[in-house]
C-alpha cells in the first residue's frame, strides 16, 4: 500500500512572506500537518504563487491580487517534502515570464516537479511521472482561467484549456490524457478550474471530470475554490472538485470559511485507488494547523456535500480523520 498526498492552493506571497522574512524556520506554514504529509510516499500541492526576487506586478490585462514570494522559499516546498507542483492556475504569471521562468529554475534545481507551467506551450502540458512506492503515478494540469497566460512557442506560460468541451484544446487535452495513462500506473488530473465560491458544482465541470475519467484518468485532483466542495466516486475512481485553501493570509469568510480544508491522502494498492483519508485543517497565523475542536463540523459538511455525489464516508473522533472507501461507494 502506497500513499498520496495532496493539498489545495499553497499561497506563500503577501503576509505569509512578510511573516517568513522574519521567521527562519521554512517548515513553519505547515504546522502540524506536515507530519501527515511527510509519512506519505509522494506529496502534490498547487501552489498559487510565484517563487521569485524578479519581476513587477502584472499589468498588460486588469488584475487585482499579485501574489510572489521571495526565492529562498523554494525552501517552504522542499521541507514539507513536496515532490511535485502544479503551477496551470491565476497567480503564477503575476510578476511577469521573467519571475515564472526564475521560479521553473529554482524548481528544478531543488529537484521539486512541475507540471502545468513552462517555458512554452509543450512544455506547460508535458505531465510528469512520479512515484509511489512502486507505482509510477502520471500528473497533469490545466486550469480555464486566464487565456492571456497561455504558454506558446514564444515565451513562457501556463496550460490553459477552455472550458467548452467543443474547443479544439479540449480534445487535445483529452489525447494528452490517453497518452499519458499508456506511461503511467495511475493518472491524476489536477484543474484549477470553477468559481472561487460556492459549495455547488456546476454541471460544466462534472461533465468534464467525468470524460476526463473516460479518456484514461484515475483521479481528478482540482482546486482553485476557496472552500471544499464534494467528493465523487465515477466508475471507482476518486473526483476533488475543490480542495479548498491550506496555507494563506485570506479574509476569512462567516458564511464560507475559507481557513478550512484538508489534507487529502489517497490510498493506493499497486495501481487501484483504495481510499480517500481526509484529514481536516484550519489556517492560523499564516500556518496550517489539524483542525482540532473544528474537525468534526468540517468533516460532516464534506460529507454532506458528498452524499449529493452518492459517496459515503464516515468520520472517526479518536483519530480525527474522514474515511472515504472507493470500491465500495460504487458497484
Amino acid at each position: 500500500m502506497s500513499r498520496v498526498a495532496l493539498i489545495g492552493d499553497v499561497m506563500l506571497g503577501r503576509l505569509v512572506d512578510d511573516y517568513m522574512e522574519t521567521n527562519d524556520d521554512p517548515c513553519y506554514v505547515w504546522g502540524d500537518a506536515r507530519e501527515i504529509i511527510q509519512e506519505c510516499e509522494l506529496a502534490i500541492c498547487n501552489l498559487e504563487c510565484v517563487i521569485a526576487d524578479s519581476g513587477s506586478p502584472w499589468h498588460e490585462t486588469t488584475k487585482e491580487f499579485h501574489f510572489r514570494s521571495h526565492a529562498k522559499n523554494i525552501d517552504v516546498l522542499a521541507c514539507a517534502g513536496i515532490d511535485a507542483v502544479t503551477l496551470a492556475n491565476n497567480h503564477s504569471l503575476d510578476f511577469g515570464v521573467t519571475a515564472l521562468s526564475d521560479m521553473l529554475s529554482d524548481l528544478n534545481k531543488t529537484h521539486i516537479r512541475h507540471v502545468g507551467a513552462g517555458e512554452s506551450s509543450e512544455e506547460a502540458m508535458c505531465p510528469v511521472i512520479l512515484k509511489a512506492g512502486n507505482t509510477n503515478v502520471g500528473l497533469l494540469s490545466f486550469t480555464d482561467g486566464m487565456p492571456e497566460w497561455a504558454a506558446n512557442d514564444d515565451h513562457a506560460g501556463i496550460y490553459y484549456v477552455p472550458a467548452d468541451p467543443s474547443s479544439p484544446h479540449w480534445q487535445k487535452l483529452l489525447e494528452k490524457v490517453q497518452q499519458t495513462r499508456a506511461r503511467s500506473d495511475f493518472l491524476i488530473i489536477s484543474p484549477h478550474w470553477g468559481p472561487n465560491w460556492g459549495y455547488d458544482v456546476e454541471p460544466i465541470y462534472l461533465t468534464w471530470a467525468h470524460s476526463l475519467i473516460d479518456a484514461g484518468a484515475d483521479m481528478i485532483f482540482g482546486h482553485s475554490g476557496h472552500v471544499p466542495r464534494g467528493i465523487e466516486i465515477y466508475k471507482h475512481r476518486p473526483i476533488i472538485y475543490s480542495a479548498g485553501d491550506f496555507i494563506d493570509d485570506y479574509a476569512i469568510s462567516d458564511e464560507e470559511p475559507n481557513d478550512e480544508g484538508f489534507v487529502y491522502v489517497l490510498e493506493l494498492d499497486d495501481t487501484h485507488p483504495v481510499a480517500l483519508q481526509l484529514h481536516p485543517t484550519i489556517i492560523k497565523n499564516y500556518q496550517a494547523q489539524l483542525a482540532g475542536s473544528r474537525a468534526p463540523r468540517i468533516a460532516h459538511q464534506l460529507l454532506r456535500l458528498s452524499e449529493e455525489f452518492g459517496t459515503t464516508g464516515n468520520f472517526d473522533p479518536n483519530s480525527q480523520t474522514v474515511t472515504i472507501p472507493i470500491r465500495k461507494n460504487q458497484p
